[in-house]
């Protein structure tokens, strides 16, 4: 409601301001609704769900792969933006088919690449810990010497 407001208290005030102002991602009213929403997740109470972890360990790749250049491919190329954006009120729906059809392609994504870092860099990961580990353990025992 608040958000809703200072939308229209700004459009008033400031009659050269478009509504792409508040699409923007570094401004005073982005941070305040990304705040308001982490407010609103932080006091919930939700129980362990292996479903809800296995999505969440992906939304930090999905982010990566579409802030990228690689989004503007797909949403110009592969989705007709212009179409979708054209009129939102008839294409609301189209516009979330798209958001989904990226999220869980980003999530496909994600998992192919934890499942390849799983046999590769988790693995030298584990090695060089296991050195090192084992590095101090006589470096330990020589310095007590």
């Amino acid at each position: 409601m608040l958000i809703a407001l200072s939308i229209v208290t700004i459009d008033i005030v400031f009659e050269n301001v478009s509504i792409n102002y508040f699409w923007r991602p570094n401004t005073i009213l982005m941070l305040y609704m990304s705040v308001s929403l982490f407010m609103i997740f932080k006091n919930l109470k939700i129980k362990n769900n292996i479903v809800i972890n296995k999505i969440a360990s992906t939304t930090l790749g999905i982010y990566l792969m579409h802030d990228g250049p690689s989004m503007y491919l797909w949403w110009n190329n592969f989705f007709d933006s212009t179409y979708i954006l054209s009129n939102l009120r008839t294409n609301f729906y189209m516009l979330l088919i798209v958001v989904v059809i990226i999220f869980i392609t980003g999530m496909i994504v994600d998992f192919i690449r934890q499942f390849i870092f799983k046999y590769t860099i988790d693995k030298i990961i584990n090695k060089v810990k296991r050195i090192k580990t084992t590095f101090l353990i006589y470096k330990e025992v020589f310095d007590n010497e």
